[in-house]
This record gives structure tokens, C-alpha cells and sequence, in this order.
């Protein structure tokens, strides 16, 4: 694993049922009921746990934020409000890519991610340049 990977992400939702139909909805994760009731572990396809929503903390905009890369960032905004979630502010400006930040049912926060990909290349923007 290399450093600075993130590796695991509780987020505070207050029902988890609605949580869990958000964040599959949107991402495909799959939740499981954890042996403790006040919390579903999540874990993306083809990987370990990743996460977990809970209960045991009250959520709120000052929790926890987590990037998460998606393929289109309008497509998977337009799908957030469907589940419920919403849009805040403007579009974020990264130096590669797209961001936006969205909030889940809950007001948790957290920004949809698209790399930036060379069109001309298919490489990651990144590198370009790099020696």
C-alpha cells in the first residue's frame, strides 16, 4: 500500500437505509449491516472494506470530506440530486481535471472528482510534460 492512501472513511449519516441507497446509487458501492447496528461497511467492487456509514456521530458540514473519482462529474451530479444529495458553490478549479462538491441527504460533504485525460494521447494530463 502506498503511503498516504487513504483507507478507510466513516461518514455520519442518520439513517442508513437512505445513506446506502445514496452512495450505491451514485458510486456502486455495495453495503453490507455490520455486526455493531449503527453502522453498514462499504467496500467498492474488487477491493477490501473501504469504509463504513454510521450513526454513532451526528452528521454535519464539518465532517469528514472525502474525494471521490468519478468518470463524468455532470453526469454524476445530475444522478446526487436524484438520490437526494445536492450541489454547493461553484465548480471547483483543480489544476487537472474536474471537481465539484456535492452534499450527500445528510449535508455531508465531500467532491466528485474527473481526471483529466489527454485526448490526443489518452494519457493522464500528469504526465504530460514530465521527463
Amino acid at each position: 500500500m502506498r503511503h498516504g492512501t487513504i483507507v478507510w472513511v466513516e461518514i455520519s449519516v442518520r439513517d442508513l437505509r437512505r445513506a446506502a441507497d445514496f452512495y450505491s446509487g451514485l458510486f456502486g458501492w455495495p453495503f453490507e449491516p455490520d455486526e455493531a447496528n449503527q453502522r453498514w461497511i462499504f467496500a467498492p467492487p474488487g477491493r477490501g472494506a473501504m469504509g463504513a456509514v454510521t450513526t454513532e456521530r451526528s452528521p454535519g458540514v464539518g465532517g469528514v470530506k472525502i474525494a471521490v473519482a468519478v468518470d463524468d462529474v455532470d453526469v454524476a451530479i445530475r444522478r446526487a440530486i436524484e438520490l437526494g444529495g445536492g450541489v454547493t458553490g461553484e465548480p471547483a478549479n483543480p489544476t487537472v481535471g474536474k471537481a465539484r462538491d456535492v452534499v450527500d441527504p445528510d449535508g455531508n460533504h465531500l467532491w466528485l472528482y474527473q481526471q483529466e485525460v489527454s485526448t490526443s494521447t489518452g494519457h493522464d494530463a500528469r504526465l504530460e510534460g514530465s521527463p
